[in-house]
């Protein structure tokens, strides 16, 4: 029974750095919205970093190989999410008569954000929200099976795991929240979609104590569908909101988030080692 109750509270405490947004809330709408280009470039770095330098090197890690399968379901995680950015944005067209997916393609016209007036809801948002939420809903799940199965082996394990994972979790929550705010919805909202998604840590842990002996399997075609997801998130989404305002200050300080995003997953993954071993 301890072990439950270390899972559980050490899963929901990595949920709760979700909350990292909530800072913004006491800043005024000019200064968030002056830094969310930056944020959404360091979504964008932090996410690229998460997929080369934790993911897909721990699933290597875990299989030994980076196979055929793998290759695969990282695909696969591009299609799906790809797929399901498209029928988020031809069911706008059809149901609220937007049509700005095709300018979004184009990357014709800046798109100004509303900070006081945030879409209604998750499907009013611009589409790669609603990929943003299901890539991290995967993402933090996995995290909850990881932390879940390092406390079956010991409670010392599953304690220093729960740190390594609270570690990349922070920058990668705050590009979360940029991400979200930029594609439309109010920062409130924000918080409690982001909150909500990073839940699914806990059921990861629930998940990973139940299943017992299979977890070693089990994430192993998770965690390589997830990279697919970042990586269409990063690149398919994203990087193309860096291009789409046609200033280029604006643009050189997106790409520098970017890179500081990156940085920052470089020196969490240096940190996450040495607190592991």
């Amino acid at each position: 029974m301890t072990i439950w109750w270390y899972t559980l509270g050490s899963t929901f405490l990595i949920s709760l750095i979700a909350l990292v947004g909530i800072l913004s809330l006491y800043l005024s709408a000019d200064r968030v919205r002056e830094w969310l280009l930056p944020m959404v470039g360091f979504a964008a770095g932090a996410l690229l970093g998460n997929v080369f330098l934790h993911l897909l090197p721990e699933l290597v890690e875990r299989k030994g190989s980076f196979d055929l399968a793998s290759s695969l379901l990282v695909l696969l995680g591009i299609v799906t999410f790809f797929l399901m950015e498209q029928g988020i944005r031809h069911w706008q067209a059809e149901h609220t008569g937007r049509e700005d997916h095709i300018e979004h393609l184009a990357h014709l016209r800046p798109r100004t954000v509303d900070l006081e007036q945030g879409a209604g809801h998750l499907l009013s948002a611009r589409p790669y929200a609603a990929v943003s939420l299901g890539s991290d809903l995967l993402h933090n799940f996995i995290d909850g099976l990881v932390v879940g199965g390092a406390f079956l082996f010991s409670i010392p394990l599953g304690i220093s795991t729960a740190l390594v994972v609270a570690l990349h979790e922070v920058p990668q929550e705050l590009g979360d929240y940029a991400i979200l705010v930029h594609a439309g919805l109010d920062r409130v909202r924000a918080l409690l979609y982001n909150f909500v998604t990073a839940l699914t840590a806990v059921a990861g842990g629930v998940v990973a104590l139940l299943i017992g002996a299979a977890r070693e399997t089990f994430p192993l075609y998770l965690i390589p569908f997830t990279a697919g997801t970042f990586i269409y998130l990063a690149v398919g989404s994203l990087i193309p909101e860096l291009h789409s305002h046609g200033e280029e200050h604006r643009t050189i300080r997106g790409v520098v988030g970017m890179l500081v995003g990156i940085g920052v997953m470089v020196v969490t993954h240096v940190a996450a080692h040495q607190v592991g071993h």
